[in-house]
């Protein structure tokens, strides 16, 4: 048997590098995008674009400079290595030669900037720990560099002289709208340090730059999405370019466009280069990009998206034998392919399949870019996260988008079909892939399938801003076993489905029932591996030696370090005004503490960024002239190597998470171990998933309280070692209960075990006389249940007559006990049980009260009264112990759904802490205690295997008291003819289910020697074992037994 993993990346993809000089620069940024830093090291050994800097004005080139166009829209962030970084992190501030008065500034990215800095100023050479590492650049300028105060009072007169030790990396400029103050003045600053870099891309490019022979890694790139351009451009079939009359590159182009070449802005290649590039490009740039792809070398590596704690988990599962199946994956290469020619990704897919298990699918750029980058990441990730879309400008709610997003989850369902062998186990992850598992179940009803959300799952009033919320509940309801992060977004699931599917859900049991099938659900927190880790933090060299420098370079400088994605629902924003408050409540902490906030991923966002880097500037400026070199805030959208970022947790004081809304941060669980000296403590938002696993231990915030936040950073900061010692091994624990392999073991434990439980309940025999009577003949004593929910006729009548004369029986339905005894008072000796079990006539004599819960009825009048108003027509009826909801007569039809919906949602919000419950059968919405019927059941089995039964008095009924003996009462006074036989028949609803599975029980405990559970009607899933037509039908049956 195999585990079928599929998820919308694979752990694994192809990386095209090249190292070949001549075909290096042939690359057209229109073709590939370049790996950045790379890109950098590239472009400054261009002569061409030495010469035209030497050949123009600094202003000139200010105003006309345009970044190139690279991999990512951040990547003039990313232009420094992180090992560049942290030798600018852990470099000595102090310098010889340096003003002692100098204010603060921060920095952008992942380089450093000395706006104040002159050709006069001097750097100090950096150590580099980790050996390897030497063909970087070992004297950067240092991170932390400040202008002097004396000099510089305005940041509107910056020097603008270049230092030949500056890096490439710059502030990227950011666009503000007009007659905004604050962001011309971010402007400037922008303008100066861009400046700078321009001047200093010169200075650095005039030495000796490495060759590929000489040692130089090759260059990544990677194929440039084709989904803006229209269909029939995307994906031809691959053809040799054709040849064209080549053109020296000031020759007119021809009339009909075929030969095109773009001169780089600030030069040109080389005129031996020229041939190549101009041979590579041709009329349809596809068929170049084929062609240039065709060259370009490839290798399989770990992928830089999806989801990396799935893979860790998985693959230590495997290696420690957790999982003692095999492992597929299913999904894409995570890269554009249209530019791919189709023999290249076939021998990828080869490739894949062969040596590393997974099964590649194919989307068109279009389709993927349609399907995850528009839908999944503009309209799913945002509404999951309470952030719904509303942007007038935004295209992604155009139709095409949901059309991609479902064609990007049927190419995943087909390969998974492709792959599927009887007996295998689907594991679908993730939002990316809500409508799989319900493409599976179509096609493979018996398969055994789980699903993992994990992201977090909002409340029902967000969920159902969603066009297509329906469609995707449908295809989550599609698994066996769905499981959640936490038991909130638990919650919200079982209320969105029971209010916008208006599914049967049962709370205690954690399932839901739509459309005749179960789906199980349940709460589990993904995990890390923290035993590793902390072997990691303990014994690695490169650990090791980055705290060392960091503890020189800080010394006396409280760390409070933070990891985040630069995106909106980290509640960064948030975040710096608390610290800013934090500062200016408590000014003598300016020199003491330092927040250095890393984010990594996309830069999707400008204003946001705008902002924070306001809001940066503002609290840095609030720094007292005399602090010295240390900043209040370090901003950088930069990454760094693993080590260098477990040295940094190691040696932080704290750390901060203030997501407004997120699913299982695994940042601060790694922060919790790294933290095994200092025991640092964790602040962390409410609003983030892990804060329920962690909250014994760590320092809970709500994010939109800026004033209370500011209060607890100061608790952290001054925190006595006890204290954050006992608030550690609270933490510490919990990551062990709830590590890594716990998650896959449960997971699959419950995916196991509900599709057993799922198979029993398809498993559905015909009804069939002769072992009825078989077993009705070898007992002595039996007992007969009937769920009948409308009127009797005159047959059933005759029928029950007949049975009761010579066995126990009774009948079960939602009337009241008046009408129950009004329907059935001519059948002598009959048992009645109404309104679903609340009560109980045994041997006609008094009823007996099941119900302790009345209470309730005063409370759900008032909400139904607001649905009688909103949906005229509509009426409810108050029973002893229930409310039916009935809409048959409503005047709007149209409404009923949602007005339906919200009332069983209201009401299981109102009363979620009690057994109070409301469900849907037959159109009619019911309110009541749950599990009555099996407490009924329950009851009889007792009375009638017991001596003596005290009769109830008008006193134990009026007080809702039901005369039920203990089970100690019962086992005393054991009837010496307990029920040996039992027939429950119905048609299915939660009222006859939890019986049909209690008869089963009792003869797996042999408690029971004859069991039949007799379901009538169309079904799809049921505890019952046997089925039969119709209710006509069953009473044919029984009418020959009554006869026996």
């Amino acid at each position: 048997m195999t585990i079928i993993v599929a998820s919308l990346f694979l752990p694994y993809q192809p990386q095209f590098e090249v190292d070949d000089d001549e075909l290096l620069q042939t690359l057209d940024d229109s073709v590939v995008d370049i790996d950045p830093e790379q890109l950098t090291r590239l472009r400054s050994a261009s002569p061409a674009l030495n010469q035209d800097i030497r050949n123009k004005s600094q202003d000139s080139l200010l105003e006309n400079y345009t970044l190139p166009r690279i991999k990512s829209a951040t990547a003039i962030d990313q232009l420094m290595s992180s090992d560049e970084f942290m030798k600018n992190l852990t470099a000595n501030a102090s310098n010889a030669n340096t003003p002692k008065h100098r204010k603060p500034f921060y920095r952008i990215g992942g380089a450093s900037a000395a706006p104040g800095a002159g050709a006069g100023s001097q750097q100090q050479p950096l150590q580099q720990p980790v050996p390897g590492n030497a063909a970087k650049n070992s004297s950067v300028e240092n991170f932390f560099s400040a202008y002097n105060s004396n000099s510089a009072t305005s940041l509107m007169d910056l020097p603008q002289g270049g230092n030949p030790h500056a890096p490439l990396g710059i502030a990227a400029p950011v666009a503000a709208p007009p007659g905004d103050s604050t962001a011309s003045l971010l402007k400037n600053v922008n303008r100066s340090l861009l400046k700078h870099s321009i001047l200093n891309k010169h200075s650095m490019s005039s030495g000796n730059v490495p060759t590929l022979k000489d040692g130089r890694p090759p260059t990544i790139v990677t194929p440039r999405s084709r989904a803006a351009q229209q269909p029939q451009q995307r994906r031809p079939p691959s053809q040799p370019a054709q040849t064209q009359p080549q053109k020296k590159v000031g020759d007119e182009e021809t009339p009909t466009g075929d030969l095109h070449y773009n001169v780089p802005k600030f030069g040109g290649f080389s005129k031996k280069n020229l041939d190549l590039k101009l041979k590579i490009k041709s009329a349809n740039p596809q068929a170049a990009s084929q062609e240039l792809f065709k060259k370009i070398p490839w290798k399989i590596v770990d992928t830089i998206k999806g989801n990396g704690s799935l893979k860790n988990a998985i693959n230590q599962a495997l290696d420690e034998e957790t999982i003692k199946e095999s492992v597929q994956w299913v999904g894409t290469m995570g890269l554009p392919t249209d530019e791919i020619p189709e023999e290249v990704l076939t021998e990828i897919q080869h490739t894949l399949t062969d040596q590393y298990g997974c099964h590649a699918i194919l989307p068109d750029d279009f389709v993927f870019d349609g399907g995850y980058h528009n839908f999944c990441k503009q309209i799913m990730w945002p509404t999951f996260h309470y952030q719904i879309p509303d942007n007038p400008n935004m295209k992604a709610f155009d139709t095409h988008s949901w059309g991609q997003y479902v064609k990007l989850n049927e190419m995943v369902a087909q390969q998974i079909l492709a792959q599927y062998k009887v007996g295998d186990t689907v594991w679908i992850h993730d939002y990316h892939l809500m409508l799989v598992p319900r493409m599976v179940r179509r096609e493979l009803p018996d398969a055994r399938i789980g699903f993992f959300l994990h992201v977090s799952f909002p409340s029902s009033e967000v969920f159902r801003c969603l066009a297509e919320r329906e469609t995707i509940l449908d295809g989550i309801l599609g698994a066996n076993f769905v499981a959640f992060q936490t038991q909130e977004y638990l919650r919200h699931f079982l209320q969105t489905c029971n209010r916008i599917l208006m599914a049967d859900v049962t709370v205690p049991d954690r399932e839901i029932e739509y459309n005749g099938q179960i789906t199980c659900v349940k709460s589990i927190p993904i995990g890390i591996d923290p035993f590793s880790l902390q072997l990691q933090v303990i014994k690695d060299e490169r650990v090791a030696n980055w705290r060392q420098l960091i503890r020189e370079r800080w010394g006396g400088v409280k760390l409070i370090v933070c990891r985040d994605q630069l995106d909106r629902i980290r509640g960064l924003i948030k975040k710096l005004l608390s610290f800013e408050q934090f500062l200016k409540d408590n000014p003598d902490y300016f020199g003491k503490v330092t927040l250095l906030q890393i984010c990594i991923g996309k830069e999707n966002d400008m204003d946001l960024k705008r902002q924070i880097m306001l809001i940066i500037d503002r609290i840095n400026s609030l720094a007292p002239l005399h602090i010295g070199a240390s900043p209040p805030v370090v901003f950088l959208h930069q990454d760094l190597d693993f080590e260098q970022y477990l040295a940094l947790n190691c040696e932080a004081e704290m750390f901060w998470v203030n997501s407004l809304r997120e699913g299982m941060n695994l940042t601060c669980h790694e922060f919790i171990v790294s933290t095994i000296e200092k025991n640092a403590p964790l602040m962390i938002s409410e609003f983030t998933g892990s804060a329920s696993l962690l909250r014994q231990g760590a320092v809970l915030i709500n994010p939109w309280d800026i004033k209370d936040v500011s209060l607890k950073i100061k608790v952290c900061l001054e925190a006595s070692p006890v204290k954050k010692k006992y608030r550690w091994k609270k933490m510490m624990k919990s990551i062990i209960s709830n590590d890594s392999e716990s998650w896959i073991k449960l997971n699959f434990q419950n995916i196991y075990s509900t599709w057993e439980y799922t198979q029993e309940r398809t498993t559905v025999a015909k009804f069939s006389y002769e072992n009825l009577l078989r077993d009705y003949n070898k007992t002595s004593k039996q007992f007969f249940l009937f769920k009948v929910s409308q009127p009797p006729t005159s047959h059933m009548i005759k029928v029950l007559g007949d049975l009761a004369s010579k066995n126990i029986v009774y009948v079960i339905n939602s009337f009241s006990k008046s009408i129950m005894e009004i329907l059935y008072n001519r059948v002598p000796n009959l048992g009645l049980i109404a309104e679903n079990g609340a009560y109980v006539k045994v041997d006609g004599q008094k009823w007996h009260n099941m119900v302790d819960q009345i209470d309730w009825k005063n409370e759900a009048v008032k909400i139904f009264d607001d649905k009688v108003e909103r949906l005229p027509g509509s009426y409810y009826k108050i029973s002893e112990s229930m409310i039916r909801f009935h809409t048959e007569n409503a005047e709007d039809q149209d409404r009923v759904a949602s007005v339906v919906g919200d009332a069983i949602a209201h009401i299981n919000t109102v009363f979620s802490e009690s057994d109070i419950h409301a469900y849907v059968h037959n159109n009619v919405v019911y309110v009541q205690q749950m599990g009555l019927s099996l407490t009924a059941i329950k009851f009889l089995f007792r009375y009638y295997n017991s001596a003596t039964v005290p009769a109830a008095t008008d006193d134990d009924v009026a007080a809702g008291s039901a005369p039920v003996q203990t089970a100690e009462e019962v086992e005393e006074g054991k009837s010496q003819t307990p029920i040996d036989f039992a027939c429950i028949t119905g048609s299915t609803s939660p009222i006859i289910e939890p019986v049909f599975n209690f008869v089963k029980e009792e003869m797996e405990q042999e408690h029971l020697q004859c069991g039949h559970t007799v379901v009538y009607g169309n079904v799809t899933s049921t505890n019952a074992l046997e089925h039969v037509n119709g209710l006509n039908g069953l009473f044919n049956i029984l009418q020959k037994l009554s006869k026996v």
